[in-house]
Parts: structure tokens; C-alpha cells; sequence
């Protein structure tokens, strides 16, 4: 099995949840389990789309206590994290990146674009509990 996978998505925002659900699938498939896998991708593959201007590479690696997301996009200009108003509706995607990632970072790319990476821990997937039924007063088998 692969512990790392990328993927390639277009520049609409309707591939922001078909990203965010692809992480999801590949992560499951490693029998990891992450509460904010879906919001960080969702939030870098936005500011991809949004910011960026263009198509973006999700890229999913594990390592040995985290997986490393990075998304990549066409666009050189770097982010910048802000505090948003209160009332606006938008501009809060590096502060929830930032506050749900062990930690994050951007690097440049040779090709002209970016890359914004972070760290996220994770936790191996807990089987299911089955519960078996016994009559009161039975010892287990």
C-alpha cells in the first residue's frame, strides 16, 4: 500500500468538496482517523481556487505520528494569515488551517507556483465494538 497519494483537481470551487472527499477516502483506506482532515483540505484547496486562480494537487503523505497535507496551486503569490472582522464571510481559512494543524508552513515552487503544507496528528481507527449478547449471570467464554 502507498503512504503517499496526490491528486490533481480543476479550478472551480465545486472541486473544493470533491478534494476534500478524496483526502478523506485515501486516509480511511490507510485506517487513520482525523476529526479536521476535510476542513484543512477544504480551506487550502478554497484559498487555491479563490486566491490562487487556479487548478490545485492535493497531496496526502503518512508519516510515522502525523500525515502531511499539501496543496499545491499555479499561482506565486504567497498568503498571508489575517483576523477577519467579525461580520465578514470569508477570510478565516489560514486561521483554521493554523489552529487545527500541528503546524503549517508555504514554500515556493521552481515552476512558479506555491505550496501550503500542514501537519496534521493523527490516531489509528478504532474497530467497531461488538456487543454480544449473554444471559444474566453468564461468565464470558
Amino acid at each position: 500500500m502507498s503512504w503517499e497519494r496526490s491528486q490533481r483537481f480543476g479550478s472551480s470551487l465545486n472541486q473544493v468538496g470533491t478534494a476534500r472527499r478524496f483526502a478523506i477516502s485515501v486516509v480511511q483506506e490507510w485506517g487513520c482517523d482525523f476529526i479536521d482532515l476535510g476542513l484543512v483540505v477544504g480551506e487550502l484547496a478554497a484559498n487555491a481556487v479563490v486566491h490562487g486562480r487556479s487548478g490545485f494537487t492535493v497531496s496526502l503523505s503518512c508519516r510515522w505520528d502525523r500525515i502531511v497535507v499539501e496543496v499545491a496551486d499555479d499561482n506565486p503569490g504567497l498568503p498571508s494569515m489575517v483576523v477577519a472582522p467579525g461580520a465578514a464571510s470569508s477570510g478565516r481559512g489560514l486561521v483554521i488551517v493554523d489552529r487545527l494543524s500541528k503546524t503549517w508552513g508555504v514554500r515556493p515552487e521552481p515552476s512558479g507556483g506555491k505550496v501550503i503544507w500542514a501537519d496534521l496528528e493523527y490516531r489509528a481507527a478504532v474497530a467497531p465494538l461488538h456487543v454480544v449478547a449473554r444471559p444474566l449471570g453468564a461468565k464470558p467464554p
